[in-house]
């Protein structure tokens, strides 16, 4: 796993391990603990573990927001809109840098439907604003490490021809896929699942044990996921769906495009069939 080392524009090389979130939010904006918990999913996808005291990193976030209404002649009242003010601070080893947060996105002047958390009484600002204004900063942190980090967790997908070594990302995802933090082995598993691809168009010989020629580094991942897939299983883990898909069915996909074997939906099945032909698999297709 690569260390999280503070860009030196904001007073690196530093390296960074654990991190102090305070919050100051008014009600428009989010709940303080789901600031945190976005926060401690995104960091902790990089190895940095969010604390309350004797932390390397301390992030201050000052929000004030609420959503913007307009009125409709077909669907009436709707909260489609958004503002949010602030201030995002970072501090570490005696610097502090300073993000101004301003957005002001007016509702759209014409709407099919009002549903979800658009539609009246109206509640918090929906979080991708608070989200990508929490990102700006991560990213200039942490130079391509928070790239990555951001990536994996609000959208599910890296690109691989960024500034960060493809060696570099897998060993990042290989850490993830064994994170004390469940949600992130299923975010590393997405992440997988999406470098994969899309096997429909993929002609393949009949019988054949892969599906076409993969990146060694990705398919070494294979042992990890199955690893993954028996340990959540046997802690029960309540599967949050994280971008639309359960974390099994990431996991099973992206075994399935891999090998081109499809011995069942059960970590206990996959597990047995890593025991039985994965290491001569992972021989023949992962160099």
């Amino acid at each position: 796993m690569p260390a999280a080392v503070f860009s030196e524009e904001y007073g690196g090389p530093l390296l960074i391990e654990t991190a102090c979130v305070n919050t100051d939010l008014t009600s428009g904006v989010a709940d303080p603990g789901e600031i945190r918990e976005s926060l401690a999913g995104t960091l902790g996808f990089i190895g940095i573990e969010v604390v309350d005291s004797g932390c390397d990193l301390t992030l201050d976030i000052d929000l004030d927001g609420h959503r913007q209404s307009a009125q409709y002649e077909v669907v009436g009242l709707c909260y489609g809109g958004a503002v949010l003010e602030g201030q995002i601070v970072a501090s570490a080893a005696g610097e502090t840098s300073v993000w101004d947060v301003d957005v002001d996105q007016e509702p759209p002047n014409q709407i099919l439907e009002c549903e979800g958390d658009a539609a009246p009484p109206g509640g918090p600002i929906h979080p991708d604003y608070w989200q990508q204004q929490l990102a700006d900063p991560l990213m200039a942190l942490f130079g391509p490490l928070g790239q990555v980090a951001f990536a994996a967790v609000e959208t599910g997908q890296i690109d691989l021809n960024g500034e960060l070594p493809d060696t570099v990302i897998y060993e990042i995802l290989t850490a993830a896929l064994h994170s004390d933090d469940p949600d992130n082995r299923c975010r590393a598993a997405a992440v997988v699942n999406a470098l994969v691809g899309d096997v429909q168009d993929i002609e393949y010989a009949a019988g054949s044990d892969s599906h076409w020629p993969q990146d060694p580094q990705l398919l070494a991942l294979a042992p990890h996921l199955i690893d993954t897939y028996i340990e959540l299983t046997e802690i029960d883990y309540p599967d949050p769906k994280p971008h639309g898909w359960s974390c099994e069915n990431f996991l099973v996909d992206a075994l399935e495009k891999m090998t081109g074997a499809y011995p069942g939906h059960t970590a206990r099945i996959w597990a047995e069939w890593w025991l039985d032909r994965g290491e001569q698999w992972l021989e023949e297709h992962g160099g």
